[in-house]
């Protein structure tokens, strides 16, 4: 072959290779990272899925945002970005807000409960029907999020390092990744990891955003090129000021009743910890989802006919190796820290709440050795079905906001609990939250019913979770009489 083709054929070979490079020595560090957490998890399970309850506030606060800025606020914002303008961008705003919101109103009120899931909360001061229920819902809350970081690492493998990885192996890697961190070191992995992977993502997207406008030709050759029918640089054209609300409702929930956002408060030395944690972590993520919004919109002038999920790796694997290897692992490790920090709280729920509790039950005493090997063994057994469960689950952010908006009945009656705990009856959290399930199944089986609600302007199924749940456990308290024990809080 002539020189001239050898040589450019060396080229992309490299350009392919720098970025695999950078991959493989951020998987090997996190490896080290791993094994070295070892060191600091005691022998018993809140050392291995609490980090000993000692964190410092940094720590609550650089987990808490890895655990947020995941697939669905880079590559999942991209993607909105892509359909529908710069609003995708609000995503991370919102949850930074309700992040901080936790802050000031709840993490302390948790962490001082001295407790280690939701549902252990629902058992101690509701019933054992409230455990069961909440155990179920929390569960499917946690693996479906646990499952859409799959399908966004196998996304962006699969489009940055097309002759390495497809989709299915892509996600398999991700998996196996998240899987080796939680089972090696828990929680502690998780948080270490993160000191080091927040950074690197915004380092990654900031210098990745940079790099795609400059791609495009810059603004003006941007806005020359977008489709004309949206403003893609409106805030609120594409998606609408109802999805917008809807989101920071979501988030106002999500924060005060998703156990793995929650367990990163639990792991605070404390409550005081864990409060600054929350408003440090929200300030440190609210701005990412518009950097990685304007990433999606660079590659809806460039690209306008890719599918909208490979939006922002496709048009960063047009940039310098060095760019493209420095963003994607910033990527990457959105998705990574994310998906510690779920599988870890996914074994704690099944730990608790089903295995020590069948035990206490029972009379039995807790070996402590023996519940961290089956929170390793938990862990393993979760990352294959989620894995096998991801395959089924593509449009990113959509998938995520359903499934959390089941988080409304369960904010609604750990704020009663905490504030009004002489309102608040035995009986009424089962009922509300079965209501919350069942609402949400037929929103999503039953068109006829969410179209009802769209209707008249409720258009995310988190409003109606939150206009029909909140009356109805006000009602219930009124109806029945077995009031709840009066909450204990530990002092700091």
């Amino acid at each position: 072959m002539p020189g001239y083709r050898e040589s450019g054929t060396r080229k992309e070979e490299v350009k392919m290779n720098v970025p695999l490079i950078i991959v493989i020595c951020y998987i090997i560090f996190l490896m080290l990272v791993s094994v070295f957490s070892v060191k600091l998890v005691k022998k018993d399970k809140a050392g291995f899925l609490l980090a000993g309850r000692s964190w410092p506030w940094y720590m609550v606060a650089f987990m808490l945002t890895g655990l947020a800025v995941g697939g669905a606020s880079t590559i999942g914002a991209a993607q909105r970005a892509f359909e529908n303008g710069m609003g995708a961008g609000f995503y991370t705003v919102a949850w930074g807000f309700g992040a901080i919101a936790m802050g000031l109103f709840g993490a302390s009120r948790w962490r001082k409960m001295n407790v280690t899931t939701i549902a252990e909360m629902f058992g101690q001061y509701y019933t054992p029907s409230a455990r069961v229920i909440s155990v179920f819902i929390q569960f499917i809350i946690v693996m479906a999020t646990a499952c859409l970081q799959f399908v966004a690492g196998g996304a962006l493998l699969s489009s940055m390092l097309p002759e390495y990885f497809t989709m299915f192996s892509g996600s398999l890697l991700t998996a196996v990744v998240f899987v080796l961190i939680a089972f090696i070191g828990g929680l502690w992995a998780g948080g270490l990891a993160n000191l080091i992977n927040v950074v690197i993502i915004w380092v990654g997207i900031v210098v990745g955003t940079f790099a795609a406008i400059n791609l495009a030709g810059g603004q003006a050759v941007i806005l020359q090129k977008l489709p004309a029918g949206i403003d893609y640089f409106s805030l609120t054209e594409g998606l609408g000021l109802g999805i917008i609300l809807a989101w920071f409702i979501v988030f106002i929930m999500v924060p005060m009743s998703h156990q793995a956002v929650i367990q990163v408060g639990f792991a605070a030395k404390t409550p005081k910890h864990s409060k600054w944690g929350y408003i440090i972590g929200g300030l440190l993520m609210a701005p990412l989802g518009f950097f990685a919004a304007y990433i999606g919109i660079a590659a809806k002038s460039m690209f306008p006919d890719i599918q909208s999920v490979q939006a922002l790796p496709t048009i960063i694997m047009q940039t310098s190796p060095v760019i493209s290897g420095l963003t994607l692992s910033g990527l990457w490790a959105a998705d990574i820290s994310t998906g510690v920090a779920l599988l870890t709280s996914s074994a704690t729920l099944l730990q608790r709440d089903i295995y020590e509790w069948s035990l206490e039950r029972k009379g039995k005493e807790i070996n402590h050795d023996k519940s961290v090997w089956v929170s390793r063994i938990l862990i393993l057994t979760l990352g294959v079905v989620g894995f096998l469960m991801a395959l089924k689950l593509t449009a990113i952010i959509k998938t995520l906001l359903f499934v959390l908006s089941l988080c409304a009945p369960f904010t609604i009656i750990f704020l009663f609990t905490v504030y009004a705990p002489k309102f608040c009856k035995k009986q009424a959290a089962f009922w509300t939250v079965l209501v919350g399930l069942i609402l949400a199944a037929v929103w999503a089986f039953v068109p006829g019913f969410a179209k009802m609600f769209q209707g008249v302007g409720l258009i995310h199924p988190v409003y109606m979770e939150v206009v029909i749940t909140l009356p109805l456990f006000v009602i219930l308290n009124l109806l029945f009489k077995d009031k709840i024990p009066t909450p204990q809080f530990a002092d700091e």
